[in-house]
């Protein structure tokens, strides 16, 4: 709220009173005021503005910047004359947003004649989505389930909105992938947002020359990012028959197995033969081995003898 004060004249015997506005001087002391530009998202550039009104006199014009105590030099200086001696003075700060300025305090010094005053502002960064990493087959057989996989890294303040495209631009069913979210705070202490999205299909060959896309869009920061698979679809493989054989093979084939059969046939002929003379000489160990008849008589009286 402006100070008033009344200032006393006298006219033709009058006394007459005006109601006057009071130089800020007259008050409390002017404070200066830093506002931003919209959100500061990481890779664009951004200004920051200082500002303060007053009717003090300035040999030099009374902003100045800091940023954690290092002076920054200012991008351009504005004086605008209010009325009579009070001015507008506006300092204007400009830079390309760094993930790295997230939590540093920028700081507008005010340096009057009447003393020093300061304002303060610290910066939350947004940052967007990085490139999508699809990964998955890029020839897959038609008929046959596949299954492609899409990560996206990097986004901060709220995690972005991942999906699935087919190359001709028709949005994949929601019901085919499958996202899963996870949060973790960076070096530059932003709560970071990483999505990992699955997806699953059956193709056809219908499309011999398919395609597949994966999208990232970050609402923050209005950042979209978006990486294109081409996949190639292939029949299922035909069986084949075997190859015919030729002449040479069924020769070599047909007297392998006769030499194979007469080896067989010799081989029998001489166990067989082995086993008869085994049996002829076993037929003459027992006849060798029965006793001899004429050792031994067979019903042999003994001779009489004797007088009448």
């Amino acid at each position: 709220m402006a100070a008033f004060t009344y200032r006393t004249c006298t006219f033709v015997g009058v006394v007459l009173v005006f109601l006057t506005m009071c130089v800020p001087e007259c008050s409390s002391q002017a404070q200066p005021q830093i506002t931003a530009n919209g959100l500061f998202i990481a890779g664009q550039e951004k200004s920051l503005v200082c500002y303060i009104t007053t009717a003090e006199t300035v040999n030099n014009f009374p902003l100045t910047w800091s940023r954690d105590g290092s002076n920054l030099t200012a991008s351009e200086e504005r004086t605008v004359i209010v009325t009579g001696s009070v001015k507008n003075y506006n300092s204007f700060y400009k830079l390309t947003v760094q993930p790295s300025d997230n939590g540093e305090t920028f700081t507008c010094t005010a340096n009057l004649p009447s003393g020093t005053t300061t304002a303060s502002w610290t910066a939350y960064v947004y940052k967007g989505p990085d490139d999508p990493v699809v990964t998955g087959p890029s020839t897959v057989v038609s008929d046959v389930p596949s299954t492609w996989t899409c990560v996206v890294d990097g986004s901060s303040g709220t995690a972005s909105n991942v999906y699935w495209q087919f190359g001709n631009g028709s949005r994949i069913d929601s019901g085919t992938f499958n996202n899963v979210g996870e949060d973790y705070r960076d070096t530059n202490n932003l709560q970071i947002h990483k999505t990992t999205s699955t997806l699953s299909l059956t193709l056809t060959t219908g499309a011999p020359n398919f395609g597949l896309a994966c999208y990232a869009v970050h609402f923050n920061t209005n950042i979209q990012k978006v990486t294109r698979r081409s996949i190639t679809v292939t029949s299922p493989p035909v069986p084949k028959e075997p190859p015919p054989i030729s002449l040479g093979l069924a020769v070599l084939i047909g007297v392998m197995g006769f030499l194979v059969v007469a080896s067989i046939v010799v081989i029998a002929i001489y166990v067989k033969g082995k086993r008869q003379d085994k049996g002829i000489i076993n037929r003459t160990e027992d006849a060798d081995s029965l006793p001899d008849d004429s050792m031994h008589p067979v019903n042999s009286k003994p001779s009489s003898s004797g007088t009448n």
